[in-house]
């Protein structure tokens, strides 16, 4: 392969050869190695050669039978081309300088373009800065919302088992509550069992208890003021002396059971004039009773002590439950 410089380039340049032309003469194997050369031998103006060559159309290579004579002949008209070589070079220099000033124009454009770019970054940075601290700011809050969150939930855990111990207590109370009423209510009845005394009077005027027990003490003499008043109501007419003085009896015999705690009397009449004379001595004290509260509102205290005399005698009497359904009132 022989050695090309420089001034083989120009030459070529000037006759109008291709990159063909100088492959063939100086052995390159393909475009690249031409072009590797070329930036070798002259690097500042290598790519205006490169691109000068390129656009050359190629001649047909010169055939190897040219004489000796013909190659010096040649090489005498490449010498005298060295005025064309100046040429060149100082065209080539005109080039470079004007390259040089667009790549200053560049290097400006670029530097300004770095300037404002770095300006940006550095805004970018404080940005950063302030929501990197806002960021901090906010998960700080997080972790307190998630810590109270968490403390909270254990609150609504404890809170949620005292519920649930307090409602199993509720549960196994009214358990417990349910059953002692259950009792309650059996001890009540088995009170009122013995409470209970029924009494009964026959039409002869005998009076007996119905379980055949003895009955209680009575005073004779109240018995007997009693039967003075029975006497004198006008319903009393239809009864015998016998009747009346079983029903003054019997008023007393009430009493001594009321004393001695027996809440339920129940008395049961062969009789029935007997039974409703009993009925009314029981009615005429409600009213009696009744016309005590009216007048107490009202003050008429006289009137009032009156009336709490009269009911006083037949305080016994009221409290009875008869068999014929008559109220029991309580002073």
């Amino acid at each position: 392969m022989n050695s090309m410089n420089s001034k083989d380039v120009h030459v070529a340049l000037k006759r109008g050869d291709g990159k063909e032309y100088l492959m063939d003469k100086f052995g390159f194997q393909n475009e690249e190695e031409l072009y590797d050369a070329i930036r070798k031998i002259s690097p500042a103006g290598a790519e205006e050669m490169i691109r000068r060559i390129s656009k050359k159309k190629s001649r047909k290579v010169r055939e190897k039978t040219i004489s000796e004579k013909e190659i010096i002949c040649q090489e005498k008209q490449d010498e005298n081309g060295q005025e064309g070589d100046k040429l060149m070079e100082h065209l080539k220099k005109q080039e470079e300088d004007k390259s040089m000033k667009d790549l200053k124009k560049q290097e400006e454009e670029l530097r300004r373009k770095v300037c404002s770019l770095e300006g940006e970054h550095k805004e970018k940075v404080s940005e950063r800065r302030e929501i990197l601290e806002e960021l901090r700011k906010a998960q700080e809050a997080l972790k307190k919302l998630l810590e109270k969150l968490t403390e909270q939930k254990q609150n609504v855990v404890d809170i949620y088992s005292r519920y649930n111990e307090c409602a199993e207590e509720m549960k196994i109370l009214n358990q417990e509550c349910n059953e002692y009423e259950g009792r309650l209510q059996s001890v009540r009845e088995e009170i009122l069992k013995l409470q209970r005394i029924a009494i009964l009077v026959y039409q002869n005027g005998n009076i007996e208890s119905e379980d055949g027990s003895s009955l209680p003490n009575f005073s004779e003499k109240e018995a007997n003021l009693r039967f003075a008043e029975l006497i004198n109501l006008p319903e009393a007419g239809e009864l015998t002396i016998n009747e009346l003085k079983a029903i003054a009896v019997l008023q007393e015999i009430v009493k001594a059971y009321k004393s001695s705690d027996y809440t339920t009397v129940e008395v049961i009449f062969e009789n029935n004039k007997m039974e409703e004379i009993w009925n009314i001595i029981n009615w005429k004290l409600i009213d009696c009773t009744s016309s005590f509260a009216k007048e107490y509102a009202r003050g008429y205290y006289p009137r009032a002590y009156f009336l709490m005399k009269k009911i006083e005698n037949f305080r016994s009497s009221y409290k009875t439950a008869p068999k014929t359904n008559i109220p029991i009132l309580s002073l």
